[in-house]
């Protein structure tokens, strides 16, 4: 006799704001279920705009035997709050947590009454067997890379190996998204008008690099790349099902290797998709011919995780880069047309206010096109979050266990966690203004950019006013002023 079908729900928590990123690992999860015959429902409980009452409703409606918890760093207390739903209108219910924090921190999460399952890792080979054991009634200990509860204890099984071939995976399933509602033209990375459809993708899965921000909980350190013939199938299913003419690839290293990359471009190229991307890259992989041939195939950028202007500071995160490998990798793809994009890191372990000010007009002097600026965060798991707890920046208890993990942690001796996301806005207002690119006169972006501190006043300190702003002006297809 045959499995019985399962209800699988897979569900995303509830965010601060909404995102145009789909999330692509619950779609993934989902393609691998429905390949294993499973039901499969999907719910983004943000970018759906569902609050706890309709939630409520749709658990009863939908009545899943399984509900999967998808759950980043910052979403600790939001996924307690989907599991805590799940439990009190279906008691009985399986709730299986995963995802970087679950990986990172399984005890936290399995120490919740309502969390019964965690899925260390990657998930997908995992959570078919998880399901296939659960009908069949056999033990957990046999499925490698999940945590659980048995009577009143954790246990762990063995790890599961991560999945070396990628191309063996099914095709995110996006059709389980509301996908319409995540399109953008990414007119700030893609560098093109509202003609653009554009979504993320995934061509790889870890990266070897060790900065100690990092976390690799989920994908490893062992760098695994899709088929270049693979990417484009998909590609091509994008465009043919969904419209899809832009993509944004978001993996951590997406041209680790170059014969790959340039296999990417001739399949683009020779198959005549039309399709815009871009990708994220290290500066010390830049390359002019590499540049060349990805432009040649619709590339419009390149985004550099350059996180700081002092070389201390960077050697301190173990970036193994150089500020001049900074600065000559902006060049280099500037020199060969592409649209560049730098990402930094405000309040590092050793910043202080000079270092901090180094960063941001490093930023400002650079030649990007875009960019953006973030407070450190320390992740569970990674060396800097065992640095911080060693400093005395985090206490014994698990600050990603806390209401407050990833807002009010500071990691720098004479600057709170309030003057940090200050400062944070105001080098992002600062080097938006100061960008080449912007339409209005030079005078008067000056006179903007110096007009932080009214700005600040005025929103109360609330700048996702202008990212709503921003969203609303993508919608009217408006151009940047």
């Amino acid at each position: 006799m045959g499995l019985v079908v399962m209800n699988i729900l897979l569900v995303k928590p509830w965010a601060k704001l909404p995102t145009y990123f789909p999330p692509l690992g619950l779609a993934y999860l989902g393609a691998s279920l429905e390949k294993a015959g499973h039901s499969v429902k999907i719910l983004d409980l943000t970018i759906e705009s569902i609050d706890r009452n309709d939630f409520n409703s749709l658990l009863q409606k939908y009545k899943p035997d399984a509900v999967g918890i998808g759950c980043m760093a910052t979403e600790f207390n939001d996924a307690l709050e989907v599991a805590s739903i799940c439990k009190e209108v279906m008691p009985w219910l399986p709730v299986i947590a995963g995802g970087p924090l679950p990986t990172s921190i399984p005890y936290a999460f399995l120490e919740q009454p309502t969390i019964d399952i965690v899925v260390l890792g990657e998930g997908e080979a995992t959570l078919v067997e998880l399901l296939e054991v659960m009908q069949t009634g056999r033990s957990l200990e046999g499925v490698a890379g999940i945590a659980y509860k048995e009577e009143g204890k954790v246990r762990f099984n063995p790890p599961r190996a991560p999945i070396l071939d990628l191309d063996t995976l099914p095709f995110p399933a996006r059709h389980l998204l509301p996908i319409e509602k995540y399109f953008s033209p990414f007119e700030n990375w893609l560098g093109k008008g509202s003609d653009v459809r554009a979504t993320t993708m995934i061509s790889s899965r870890g990266c070897p690099y060790k900065c100690i921000f990092c976390d690799k909980s989920v994908f490893g350190a062992k760098w695994r790349g899709r088929s270049a013939a693979n990417i484009a199938d998909e590609i091509e299913l994008l465009a043919r099902d969904y419209g899809i003419n832009g993509l944004l690839f978001s993996d951590d290293m997406f041209d680790f290797s170059r014969k790959r990359v340039y296999q990417i471009c001739d399949e683009i190229t020779s198959r005549g998709l039309d399709v815009v991307w871009g990708v994220n890259s290290r500066v010390n992989h830049a390359d002019e011919e590499k540049y060349k041939r990805m432009k040649q195939s619709g590339c419009r950028y390149v985004g550099f995780g350059i996180e700081s202007g002092n070389q201390d500071i960077l050697d301190f995160m173990c970036k193994n880069i150089s500020l001049k490998q900074v600065r000559d990798a902006v060049n280099i793809a500037n020199g060969v047309g592409l649209r560049t994009m730098g990402f930094f890191m405000i309040g590092m372990l050793g910043d202080n206010k000079e270092t901090i000010q180094q960063t941001i007009e490093f930023a400002k002097g650079l030649d990007l096109d875009s960019g953006g600026f973030s407070k450190v965060t320390p992740l569970p798991g990674t060396v800097l979050f065992q640095l911080a707890k060693e400093q005395g920046f985090i206490g014994n208890e698990d600050s990603a266990t806390s209401g407050q993990f990833g807002s009010a942690v500071s990691l720098t001796r004479d600057l709170d966690s309030e003057q940090l996301d200050r400062i944070v806005e105001q080098a992002y207002w600062q080097f938006f203004w100061s960008r080449p690119s912007r339409r209005l006169p030079k005078p008067v972006c000056s006179s903007i950019s110096a007009s932080f501190p009214i700005v600040w006043s005025l929103t109360g300190g609330r700048m996702d006013f202008f990212i709503r702003l921003n969203r609303i002006r993508e919608l009217l297809h408006l151009p940047l002023p």
